[in-house]
């Protein structure tokens, strides 16, 4: 997963991390607007964060996990 991430390009990483939700929440709007679907709303919602979480920190991880070894020997941490 970790080479997933390091060979997507700029923006599909983006798609995956914005992209995506957004998408789903413009189409959850119209949805919204429609009548009580108050309670539906209320369970696509924690599903549309978990993907937007899961996409970035997936890639904050895959960046500080993958990219290790490519740190020069003489870097100190602060």
């Amino acid at each position: 997963m970790i080479e997933k991430f390091l060979k997507a390009k700029h923006w599909q990483i983006f798609m995956v991390t914005f992209g995506l939700p957004f998408l789903i929440q413009i189409i959850m709007i119209p949805i919204t607007l429609m009548g009580d679907y108050t309670m539906f709303i209320m369970k696509v919602f924690p599903i549309i964060m978990i993907i937007f979480i899961s996409g970035l920190m997936g890639w904050i991880w895959s960046v500080g996990v993958g990219l290790q070894n490519k740190v020069p020997s003489d870097v100190t941490e602060v």
